[in-house]
Parts: structure tokens; sequence; C-alpha cells
């Protein structure tokens, strides 16, 4: 009879670890005064009411991901902020 040894299907992983695996980590924020505006906008210029297409771009419009590479940080090599985003 032979033994079988016991392995974790999943080691735990730290931050740093999952941000270097995968390849960065993105910071996701939401921007209240973008959204007001939109619907203020489409509130104003637009037919009485809002749709629920217009609320959705508007929505969609407001959520803001930066990405944050730590490969290119850690380096010290100077790239463009433009080029990261």
């Amino acid at each position: 009879m032979s033994t079988t040894k016991k392995q974790n299907l999943f080691a735990d992983v730290t931050t740093q670890e999952s941000s270097t695996v995968s390849g960065g980590t993105a910071v996701v924020n939401f921007n209240l005064d973008s959204y007001l505006f939109s619907l203020g906008a489409g509130l104003q210029f637009g037919n009485p009411g809002l749709t629920a297409d217009e609320t959705q771009f508007a929505w969609e419009n407001s959520i803001v991901a930066v990405e944050i590479i730590p490969a290119v940080a850690n380096t010290g090599v100077n790239v463009p902020a433009s080029s990261l985003f």
C-alpha cells in the first residue's frame, strides 16, 4: 500500500507577490463630480428625464482606473507617465 503526501492546492501570497505576478495593480476610483456633472448635463440639455442608457453612460465614465506598474517603478527607469496609462 502506497502512501500519498498531502499537498496544498493554494499557497498564501502576499500583496506584493500578487502584484508582481499579475504585472501590476490597478487603483479604481469613482469620480462623483463627473457623475453628477453628466447627470446634470443630461437633465439640462436632454429630453425631460434621463433614460437608463444615459444614466449608465454617466456611471461608466465616472469610474477611473489607474494602473501602477511596480516593475518600472522599482528599476529607476524614467518612463513618461503618458506611456503607462
